[in-house]
């Protein structure tokens, strides 16, 4: 057994490293608010000076295009809108790298705060591991201390070292609690920007396509213009399409795995629109657009692409949801789950989505009654061009495209592409791109409806 003076400096040192331990390891509350704060080093500082000036050029280049469209008629100036449309798109994706760049920022400054706390909290609890052991390894029977001890003084220092030891522990114990609310939180500010960044990258794909698609339009004219005003004025002539064939051009929808025929879109857009209060052409350019640039929609596995994906991204309990809801789905149509194509994992996030309407199975589910009382399918099923249009529709309506103007239906489909994130200037071409098209397809469900 220890001497009664080893046992005393035991303690004591043990009070003194305690102590120690409170004044060097400063409160990391501050920690809270630090990721609202703009960051100082000079990389963000040159990131966001790069951000303003592209910003600031988008600003121009939205007003150059506007006074373009004005100007319509001439191959010239169709090849100048050409030119102002992958001018603004050109400028949108340089936008979107500077925005990833500052993203990647963030994410290594919170996963920087994140380490820190966790080096705190391990060392508080070797701390604190230290302290019990010594507490236990202690014989802390009074009668005993005292016939250790010999003098009152002796005896009333130990026992106020041992009080002093237990009121510091109790300390360091909610050191440890905030540090790991702390710690939650930052958690959950690290997966908002994890998501951000994936819907960057997401946005990214997206115009990177839609510019290519400009970039071959304006070739595809000059190559068979030849440049000349004469021949372009024959061939906007010559290329008036009849009903015919409006209502015969192939409607694809690459997320379904097939096509209809432009009139049988329309009819079950209009069957969709008109139950739900909103405009045919706007639903047909959304699952148009979607189809258009999601070149991975409809060949993915539920469980590779879906369920596994979303697991390596750490979000076990959201995979489970979507593995219960795709087996309930399936189950209720009595289809083998393996068998039915749902999108594949792309580049960014998971995979996961059914049929033309690109439904995830937990929102499927969520609309499936409604879906029923207008298509008379029970169950409703993802992959049935009827159902799929009803769905979509009801979701756009429930988004706000019930009110049918530009305006409505602009932050209809902002909110169909990014959510709570739809008024981020950054991905507003997305919108801009879905109006554009709708237009164009009013125009021919128009003229077959004439």
């Amino acid at each position: 057994m220890q001497s009664n003076k080893n046992i005393g400096l035991s303690f004591k040192a043990i009070l003194s490293l305690l102590c120690f331990l409170v004044v060097i390891f400063p409160s990391i509350s501050h920690v809270k608010n630090t990721f609202a704060v703009e960051n100082q080093n000079s990389s963000e500082e040159e990131l966001l000076q790069k951000l303003k000036e592209i910003q600031e050029q988008i600003k121009q280049s939205n007003y150059d295009l506007k006074n373009t469209k004005k100007e319509v008629g001439t191959l010239s100036s169709q090849i100048k809108l050409y030119d102002a449309q992958i001018s603004k798109k050109s400028l949108e994706i340089k936008e979107t790298d500077l925005l990833i760049a500052e993203s990647e920022l963030a994410l290594n400054h919170i996963n920087s705060e994140l380490s820190i706390i966790d080096d705190e909290i391990e060392k508080e609890n070797n701390f604190m591991e230290t302290a019990i052991r010594a507490l236990n390894e202690y014989d802390s029977d009074i009668i005993k201390v005292l016939l250790r001890s010999g003098k009152f003084s002796d005896f009333f220092d130990e026992l106020n070292s041992i009080q002093q030891i237990n009121v510091k522990i109790s300390d360091v114990l909610k050191r440890i609690k905030l540090s790991k609310t702390e710690y939650s939180k930052i958690k959950i500010i690290l997966e908002q920007e994890q998501d951000e960044q994936l819907l960057l990258k997401s946005s990214q794909e997206y115009q990177k396509i839609s510019i290519n698609q400009k970039r071959g339009e304006k070739n595809d004219l000059l190559k068979v213009t030849q440049g000349k005003e004469g021949l372009y004025q024959k061939i906007i002539k010559d290329s008036e399409k009849t009903v015919a064939e409006i209502r015969n051009q192939l409607f694809v929808l690459q997320n379904s795995g097939g096509s209809l025929r432009f009139g049988d879109a329309v009819k079950l857009a209009n069957f969709a629109a008109t139950l739900t209060g909103i405009s045919p052409s706007f639903l047909l350019a959304i699952l148009s657009y979607e189809s258009n640039i999601g070149k991975n929609i409809g060949t993915g596995n539920w469980k590779k692409d879906m369920y596994d994906c979303y697991v390596r991204l750490g979000k076990s309990a959201f995979a489970n949801t979507q593995k219960a809801a795709f087996l309930k789905i399936t189950s209720s149509l009595n289809l083998d789950p393996d068998k039915m194509k749902v999108s594949r994992e792309p580049a960014y996030g998971c995979g996961g989505a059914m049929g033309a309407a690109q439904f995830l199975p937990s929102t499927w589910l969520l609309y499936e009654d409604q879906i029923s009382a207008i298509t008379g399918h029970k169950p409703p099923n993802p992959w049935d061009m009827n159902d799929a249009f009803v769905a979509s529709a009801l979701y756009l309506k429930d988004l706000g495209a019930g009110g049918q103007t530009d305006a409505t239906e602009w932050k209809a489909a902002m909110r169909y592409f990014a959510g709570n994130n739809w008024d981020k200037p950054s991905l507003r071409f997305y919108g801009d791109d879905v109006l554009e098209l709708a237009e164009k397809i009013h125009k021919d469900i128009l003229a077959i409806e004439k």
